[in-house]
């Protein structure tokens, strides 16, 4: 049996619009026992989770298949610096069942730190949560990522 990661030091924003599979997503989070789980239902809220450096995530887990806001919108979001108090450089990882290479190949563009096609493996999870935390992201200047063509979710 393979060690389980220990992510105590960490805290964790889980964004998804499907309560049952937030929910899953956070048990098997839990199991790593990380300092601190916040969920949120899509990515407008996710961008107003995040005020001050007291509610600053180490890593943002996010569906792509939301509404208002999807999980690229909100990855172009934090790229662009829109919310001032979150990192450009912000860890995130995308989970989506949308197999789509147009979704794929935006979040990648826009420096994903970790893209997971569902239904999400716990191992894949946490060797993706690990490797996001110990290599950030050198990001591009804003002008690289205004130019990223987002495709539509199924869920907009």
């Amino acid at each position: 049996m393979n060690l389980l990661p220990d992510f105590s030091s960490h805290r964790f924003l889980l964004v998804d619009d499907e309560p049952f599979l937030l929910e899953t997503h956070e048990r098997v989070l839990k199991r790593c026992k990380p300092g601190d789980i916040v969920t949120t239902g899509d990515g407008g809220s996710a961008l107003r989770a995040i005020k001050d450096a007291s509610t600053r995530f180490d890593c943002i887990i996010t569906d792509f298949d939301m509404k208002p806001i999807n999980g690229l919108q909100l990855l172009s979001a934090i790229r662009l610096g829109v919310n001032p108090m979150i990192p450009r450089n912000q860890p995130v990882i995308m989970l989506t069942g949308n197999l789509d290479a147009d979704v794929r190949a935006a979040a990648f563009q826009l420096d994903v730190n970790g893209f997971i096609t569902k239904p999400v493996k716990p191992e894949t999870l946490y060797r993706t949560i690990e490797q996001a935390l110990q290599s950030p992201k050198q990001v591009m200047p804003i002008d690289f990522y205004r130019s990223v063509k987002l495709p539509v979710s199924k869920a907009a």
